[in-house]
């Protein structure tokens, strides 16, 4: 493995997630995630994939794997370009 891969597993870590889907309408996923670990085992279900996602963004910050402040991109940041063309 390339250091460079080394040093990220490392500060990323595990964190596992066991995600059961058990419907899907609207479009996106309703069902249960589980946060797995020693500290955790906590349980949550979720509406959407939004959510599921989020709940899982949340995790991440709590266990100081991401950073807390994230920047997203915003429409002020398209300078008359397009996502497409990498503007």
């Amino acid at each position: 493995m390339p250091q460079k891969l080394e040093e990220r597993y490392k500060k990323v870590g595990s964190t596992d997630f066991l995600i059961r889907i058990q419907f899907r309408q609207h479009s996106t996923w309703q069902g249960e995630i589980q946060w797995l670990g020693k500290k955790h085992e906590k349980r949550r279900f979720f509406r959407s994939f939004l959510e599921m996602i989020m709940l899982i963004q949340e995790a991440l910050e709590k266990e100081g794997k991401i950073d807390t402040e994230i920047n997203f991109q915003d429409w002020e940041d398209l300078t008359g370009g397009t996502l497409l063309e990498g503007k």
